[in-house]
């Protein structure tokens, strides 16, 4: 009876649906509004919304792909709400939504005909021009459930799309049977179809099912570095590091995952990284038998971004921006409208990331940033000037009376890019980021100048200081460097 009721609220395996698209519709309506999240479309935006909110990651341009769980909202929606985070008013063309099929039977590879897909917040339209594209690689595309459609894998997707990227079509995918061959072949003709495109990619899965929570973390952490090494062909047969016998690893949308991983090879994109891990016990409190989750990305470096200096400022306009970071903190402090800014340089139009500085006496006296942003500089360099005087959870909020004596530095950063080793940065000349799941941490580049640490110090700093990280999570970490104009 335990298993059933996890079958239910975690999963929804066991729900009992009625058809998809009716023959006299074109629209594919949803069938588990109300039983994996809110049907009532005001309960439902303010629940998407209070989750985006309460996700600790930011939007990231350089995200093209992510993986997502599709339980209840309740169970794996902050987990969701991580990935989609990174993607919210990003500036896709299309989405990709791969999932499977928990309970209809499709044979072959199903590519949704329909026109569109319905949520409470409104319906979705299909891209049908892309849909043909997929089909037409190879006639197993062409798949037909053999039945009405009733699948929640990729139907619970659709809100949070709706509400992230709310004019973006989709292409909604569902694999029957999830051999390496139909994923690899799935991998290749979505690879073929979007490769002149900017498309994002959504793999609706889950982790492994009703465990006891200590013997769930650990398959799924195995399940997870698989993924993040690209090993695709391993994930048919998962060898079980805890007890040393062969299991099969415990992802529902297994197929999909391994399309990914075929996807990124093909259009030769890095591999998914963690953005967080969570699973049923941290909603319903029960350990003994639960459900896992998790959200990943695939990040790509922007062509002619990442590899070419950015526009520069002159020294004229690093003091005039300067000058209006002081005045949005007066205007603050004063009650009086925020000031305008009436530079025109197109280094204020790009998306770059902001870093604001307040020294007072010498010593910090608040720092806030973001390290990327799909938002201009002239929109996140008065919101950073307020949340370093106000928001630095190190200090108290700076008073009225400490603007005369505050230094104000301001730094706009580049595309961080990932390394291979905190060996490879340059002193004084890369500011570093080290992550590890949902643990980030950031040093801007005249920290070293600043503490005079060598490469390992300034590595082993930001990764236990600020990203909070433990010696034994130091190995799988990633390192990113980015470089800085500050003034």
């Amino acid at each position: 009876m335990k298993k059933l009721l996890c079958l239910l609220v975690a999963i929804g395996m066991m729900v009992t649906v009625s058809a998809g698209v009716r023959a006299e519709s074109s629209v594919r309506e949803p069938l588990f509004a109300g039983k994996f999240y809110p049907a009532d479309a005001e309960r439902l935006s303010a629940l998407i919304r209070g989750l985006l909110q309460n996700a600790s990651s930011s939007p990231d341009p350089s995200v093209r792909a992510i993986i997502v769980p599709h339980a209840g909202y309740i169970y794996s929606g902050q987990t969701a709400a991580q990935a989609y985070r990174t993607v919210e008013g990003g500036d896709f063309e299309n989405v990709v939504v791969m999932g499977f099929s928990h309970r209809t039977l499709i044979e072959g590879i199903f590519v949704d005909d329909s026109e569109a897909v319905g949520t409470p917040l409104g319906e979705i339209r299909i891209d049908q021009s892309l849909a043909k594209k997929i089909r037409d690689f190879d006639p197993f595309l062409r798949g037909r459930p053999l039945e009405a459609l009733a699948e929640h894998s990729v139907e619970v997707q659709f809100p949070f799309i709706r509400t992230v990227l709310p004019d973006v079509p989709v292409v909604p995918i569902y694999m029957g049977q999830q051999s390496p061959s139909n994923a690899r072949l799935l991998g290749r003709a979505v690879a073929h179809a979007i490769r002149d495109t900017k498309t994002l990619i959504v793999v609706s899965s889950d982790l492994s099912h009703f465990h006891p929570d200590a013997a769930a973390r650990a398959k799924d952490r195995n399940l997870i570095s698989l993924v993040e090494n690209g090993r695709a062909e391993e994930l048919s047969v998962l060898r079980d590091r805890t007890s040393g016998t062969t299991a099969t690893p415990e992802a529902c949308g297994l197929g999909p995952i391994m399309a990914l991983l075929t996807l990124c090879g093909e259009l030769d994109w890095p591999t998914p990284r963690l953005l967080k891990y969570s699973n049923s016990s941290e909603a319903t409190g029960d350990t003994s038998s639960v459900v896992g989750y998790a959200a990943m990305a695939v990040k790509v470096s922007q062509a002619g971004i990442a590899h070419q200096p950015p526009a520069s400022l002159s020294s004229e306009e690093h003091t005039q921006l300067v000058t209006y970071v002081r005045q949005v903190l007066e205007a603050h402090f004063r009650n009086t409208p925020a000031p305008q800014l009436s530079m025109n340089s197109p280094v204020l139009l790009s998306p770059r990331g902001v870093f604001v500085t307040l020294n007072k006496e010498g010593r910090l006296r608040g720092c806030v940033g973001r390290i990327t942003t799909d938002r201009p500089v002239r929109e996140t360099l008065p919101q950073m000037a307020l949340a370093a005087a106000l928001n630095d959870p190190r200090f108290p909020p700076v008073t009225e009376s400490e603007l005369d004596q505050l230094e104000i530095h301001i730094s706009l950063l580049t595309v961080p890019e990932r390394i291979d080793s905190w060996k490879d940065v340059r002193l004084g000349t890369d500011g570093l980021i080290v992550r590890r799941g949902a643990k980030t941490g950031v040093f801007l580049p005249e920290v070293a100048d600043q503490t005079g640490w060598n490469q390992e110090e300034f590595f082993l700093h930001c990764a236990t200081e600020k990203a909070g990280l433990r010696p034994d999570e130091l190995s799988d970490a990633e390192v990113e460097t980015f470089q800085t104009e500050s003034f």
